[in-house]
């Protein structure tokens, strides 16, 4: 397959038409190296949307706190106002009308800014690593706020669940990034082989 990057590197595209052309060869050159039959990938949008509307809540609000955080653009009244499902979802679904390359640049910020954010909880040594800095922080508070001892002992309680949780979201995102958010499959999508269905 012609990587799109590879592609482009040392073109001259001061004529508009000469973009075109050449995305068209690309797209025909994708036909011919499968072998004559064209391959479809899913929607990646569609994609994202459905592994996370699969999430508990408490993943899915934590996935959109932190990644619109570092998302540019968005404006704070909607992450203060609590709407982090929502603003994300929309931020996602704006895209979808969009051309591909810009479909395919929006999943890889997300994809890029969710490992970032999330890579701790989705392993066992960072939830380790989260339950002694809890445990340190309840010892510490016995002393100077024992009123929050018990709220600290409640989180503690809940690390095998929650860790058990986020670990079975990670590895349905790791299977999610190595099929319709691969680089190949998000390749195929530029090129305009994304399949059109709608379900």
């Amino acid at each position: 397959m012609l990587p799109l990057h590879d592609g482009y590197a040392g073109l001259n595209f001061s004529n508009f038409k000469h973009i075109i052309l050449f995305r068209l060869a690309a797209q025909k050159l994708c036909q011919i190296h499968r072998s004559g039959t064209r391959r479809s990938v899913p929607q990646p949008i569609k994609a994202i949307l459905k592994w996370f509307d699969s999430q508990p809540p408490e993943i899915q609000e934590t996935v959109a706190f932190l990644v619109l955080m570092l998302l540019p653009g968005v404006q704070r009244p909607d992450i203060e106002e609590g709407r982090f499902i929502e603003v994300l979802r929309r931020w996602l679904d704006d895209s979808r009308n969009a051309g591909n390359l810009q479909v395919v640049g929006r999943c890889v910020a997300f994809r890029a800014l969710l490992d970032f954010v999330c890579k701790r909880n989705f392993t066992a040594s960072g939830w380790e690593e989260s339950a002694e800095i809890t445990d340190r922080i309840k010892t510490a508070a016995e002393e100077e706020h024992p009123e929050w001892v018990e709220d600290f002992e409640d989180q503690t309680r809940r690390i095998p669940f929650r860790k058990a949780q986020w670990m079975k979201a990670g590895t349905s995102w790791a299977e999610l990034c190595s099929g319709p958010l691969s680089d190949e499959a998000l390749e195929l999508f530029s090129h305009g082989l994304g399949d059109d269905r709608q379900d």
